[in-house]
């Protein structure tokens, strides 16, 4: 798991180099059909469907800022159950309806099982605020599941 962390944060670091045309499409295409269909199911606000779609050890790295002092802070959830907790507070409100959309700005398959992709996220895309994160996923049978994502809080528009 540190592994997987240290590849992320590095890789995070090196990411301005990967320039549109210098990723890979296939990776490309293959992390914008994941993240698609990651929106749709986001919009449905169903946690243990979200949940599902995560390693069992899986890391959600969250950053923001301290509204007080503006200080970078971060919080960590370790696991699928920890995970789920996390979308279920943001969907407790039911009645909520979202329209959500990622794009994808780079993607590499690293290997035949582990893809690396880093975007940005639009909760409601009729309210401001686009997100960016840095996604690992790794391959399990046929499903690609969600390893380490490090998520901003801090709007790019």
């Amino acid at each position: 798991m540190t592994r997987v962390a240290l590849l992320a944060l590095g890789m995070a670091c090196l990411t301005p180099t990967l320039a549109p045309g210098a990723d890979d499409k296939e990776a490309r295409t293959l992390a914008q059909g994941l993240l698609d269909k990651g929106s749709a199911l986001f919009d449905t606000r169903d946690s243990a469907a979200m949940a599902a779609t995560w390693a069992e050890d899986g890391r959600l790295t969250w950053f923001g800022r301290d509204e007080a002092t503006g200080d970078l802070t971060r919080s960590v959830k370790e696991g699928r159950a920890q995970v789920e907790e996390i979308y279920r507070d943001a969907f407790r409100d039911k009645n909520n309806k979202t329209t959500s959309r990622n794009a994808v700005e780079s993607a590499a398959l690293l290997a035949p099982d582990l893809l690396l992709i880093r975007g940005t996220f639009e909760p409601d895309i009729t309210n401001k605020g686009k997100y960016p994160f840095v996604q690992i996923r790794t391959k399990k049978g046929d499903a690609w599941l969600v390893k380490d994502l490090q998520f901003f809080v801090i709007p790019q528009d």
